[in-house]
């Protein structure tokens, strides 16, 4: 079932970026991040990711990012998600949140 849910929302690669692009071009757009670690069925660590932009009063949640977590140690999550914010072409000055649980590899 998360896999289909991940390969849906891979589909919606494209609104993403629409998103992220009128983002960039709207001064007063903010963005916020929850991100997870969980395992998968191989026992693998991955880091999954959900964007929220708010644009107009209204909040728009979108699936952001799946990644392998190769290593655990401190810089490793924030890393990941950084490289994922400039890969975006987004800028950490207009995110005002980011939500992690409270396992002890996202609080590195």
């Amino acid at each position: 079932m998360i896999s289909r849910k991940i390969q849906d929302n891979l589909q919606d690669d494209d609104q993403l970026r629409k998103h992220i692009t009128e983002a960039k071009n709207e001064l007063e757009d903010l963005w916020a991040l929850q991100i997870n670690e969980s395992t998968d069925i191989s026992n693998k660590a991955q880091l999954i990711s959900f964007l929220q932009i708010i644009r107009g009063g209204k909040i728009i949640s979108q699936f952001y990012f799946c990644c392998e977590l190769k290593e655990r140690i401190t810089g490793d999550v924030f890393n990941l998600v950084n490289q994922n914010v400039i890969l975006r072409g987004m800028q950490w000055q207009t995110c005002i949140s980011v939500c992690t649980d409270s396992v002890p590899s996202m609080q590195g």
